[in-house]
């Protein structure tokens, strides 16, 4: 008889993400990160990590289609909240490590979505940081991977057993314990991160977008609402977009979804300005727009200069003056 294990999550987390798929994920990693955290086990770049093979996984969580299971993860980590590596002994070994954005967890699990921008923000440097340094050390293929403060458990022992841990009520006690040398190095990394809009105009600007999606939609969203403001704000601060981006993809997907009757209920904010989203609707926005007629180029005049055309009557013309003019020489005497 299989083990059988208690699932729960967080109803703010299923709520922001749509998805209780992904709250139950975030929960299980929680609970085992936190274990580590508090043992100080499993610990690297100053955070606390856990790990399961695609095959534990898929046998704690059974009931979900192994393909769903790591879309989800994959959006999870593209999305800022879970950064994935590997810290395994044998380089034939894939088991994939996660740590996890404590404080954008923590955030939606108390609903301060206001500090949720800024932790992703800071969160996604850390995961660069990791991607970065985890190259260089892949140069050197006998060089052990270790924890900073004690043996990592062996790939070879029983996977983590599901464990179900209530999340933190302090916000003010979790966060990444990114040590100090480090934080030099996350300044000279690649991330790319833009101007957020200013708070004087981060209002009007979101209002200009939700107002042009409710023109093509019909609909009344509201552009005070916290979650609208976050996806729109992630866009500009994360990928540059500018509002004609957002237009874009308003375009896009209401040409495609408005007469939809099944789809069209995903032409709202949480959907075209998510993260896991956005990428993929802005570059099937712009491969969709034809591209502009081309004017066809109008021939070089080349002036070429008419010759005379002499006709019979010029001809005689010309013979009888040629004629009087020889006359009047001979009169002359000349």
């Amino acid at each position: 008889m299989k083990e059988v294990h208690d699932h729960s999550f967080n109803v703010n987390v299923a709520e922001y993400f749509r998805s209780v798929e992904k709250a139950i994920l975030l929960k299980e990693f929680y609970g085992w990160i936190k274990i580590n955290k508090d043992s100080k086990r499993n610990i690297h770049y100053g955070v606390a990590w856990t790990y399961n093979s695609s095959e534990a996984l898929n046998e704690k969580f059974r009931y979900m289609k192994a393909k769903s299971i790591w879309r989800w993860i994959d959006e999870l980590s593209t999305e800022g909240f879970i950064c994935i590596n590997r810290f395994n002994e044998k380089r034939y070994d894939k088991t994939n490590w996660y740590a996890i954005n404590w404080v954008a967890y923590a955030a939606i699990c108390e609903g301060k979505y206001e500090l949720i921008l800024d932790a992703i923000c800071e969160f996604k440097k850390f995961q660069r940081l990791v991607f970065d340094s985890q190259n260089e050390k892949s140069i050197s293929q006998n060089k052990k991977r270790y924890s900073q403060n004690e043996k990592s458990i062996s790939q070879n022992e029983e996977p983590i057993p599901s464990l179900t841990i209530s999340e933190t009520s302090q916000l003010d006690n979790v966060g990444i314990e990114i040590p100090i040398q480090l934080h030099d190095q996350i300044d000279k990394t690649k991330v790319v991160v833009h101007d957020e809009i200013k708070p004087n105009k981060q209002l009007q600007f979101v209002s200009e977008v939700v107002a042009y999606l409710n023109q093509k939609t019909n609909q009344q969203f509201k552009e005070t609402t916290k979650e609208t403001i976050q996806f729109i704000n992630s866009r500009v601060k994360l990928d540059g977009w500018e509002l004609e981006d957002f237009k874009a993809v308003i375009d896009f997907k209401t040409n495609e979804w408005l007469k939809d009757d099944k789809m069209r209920q995903y032409l709202c904010p949480s959907t075209l300005f998510r993260a896991s989203n956005a990428e993929k609707y802005l570059l099937a926005a712009k491969a969709s727009k034809p591209n502009p007629p081309v004017k066809p180029t109008q021939p070089t005049k080349v002036h070429v200069e008419e010759r005379p055309v002499l006709t019979q009557h010029d001809i005689e013309y010309s013979q009888a003056a040629f004629a009087s003019v020889e006359q009047m020489f001979k009169q002359m005497g000349v």
